[in-house]
């Protein structure tokens, strides 16, 4: 994964700045609209970034200042507050906390590899950091922009930067269905846009690994091929059948389907 925050600051900038452009842009009915999350419209999944914002500023006041960070009661009074918002306050909220958070990355005196952060119960460098508001920042913009072009692709930039944190995000929000749990599969996806190979070990549990490479670096074994920026919103509920791409030529369309059924009913999204 890229250690550098630098890199991801300047990921999250470009996020933020497509983002509010196509927000700027949008009718209050617009806002109005169901988004891809089918149970918030478009102002509300802003509303999530505003509020996530908010949050992730209130995370980082508290590693600048050596105090205990924000629990789930902190983020509750912060999502409360949100939620009353109406949709047209909420655009514009969204606006201002999302770059109030850039802004005070920007001002730090401390170079940004200097910092240690505590969140979730965890500790992390600013790297990882960021590239957990990368993630959903990327993710919930595809919400978005997808409402109102169905071809709409995570952006490449971003793709490119979080394809290398699957192995975490994947085992983390792996919830396999009963029928998965029961049968314990093991798959191999390799990428393109960029290159890299992940195998998915569902059952019970879900972990996810660098696939093994033989002695000239190519995979032992691929089970399915797609798209990085597919795989990615794979793994983050995004990849239904409308939204999937063609299937690979180098791929069997029976088995390759069955793949993309268990890893979508491993992979309900949020």
């Amino acid at each position: 994964m890229e250690k550098d925050p630098q890199v991801w600051f300047r990921e999250l900038r470009r996020s933020h700045d497509r983002l509010s452009t196509l927000a700027e842009a949008l009718s209050p009915e617009d806002l109005r609209r169901t988004s891809y999350c089918d149970e918030w419209s478009v102002a509300q999944v802003l509303s999530h970034l505003g509020s996530g914002a908010e949050i992730f500023s209130m995370i980082l006041d508290a590693a600048r200042s050596g105090t205990e960070p924000p629990g789930l009661e902190g983020f509750r009074v912060v999502w409360d507050r949100w939620d009353a918002k109406d949709p047209d306050q909420q655009r514009v909220a969204f606006r201002a906390a999302d770059s109030a958070f850039l802004e005070s990355l920007e001002s730090l005196d401390d170079p940004l590899d200097s910092f240690v952060i505590t969140a979730m119960g965890r500790q992390m460098d600013m790297a990882e950091f960021l590239g957990m508001r990368l993630g959903e920042h990327a993710v919930h913009a595809w919400d978005v922009g997808v409402s109102f072009e169905p071809t709409e692709v995570v952006d490449a930039h971003a793709v490119e930067l979080l394809i290398d944190r699957l192995p975490a995000v994947g085992t983390a929000l792996g919830r396999p269905a009963p029928d998965v749990a029961r049968s314990p599969q093991r798959v191999v996806v390799a990428t393109t846009d960029p290159i890299r190979a992940y195998t998915f070990d569902v059952g019970a549990t879900v972990t996810v690994a660098e696939a093994g490479r033989d002695g000239d670096g190519q995979p032992t074994r691929v089970d399915l091929h797609l798209p990085a920026e597919a795989l990615l919103r794979l793994v983050y509920g995004r990849l239904d059948a409308d939204h999937t791409p063609p299937l690979d030529p180098a791929d069997d369309a029976t088995s390759a389907t069955s793949i993309l059924d268990v890893l979508r009913a491993t992979y309900p999204g949020f």
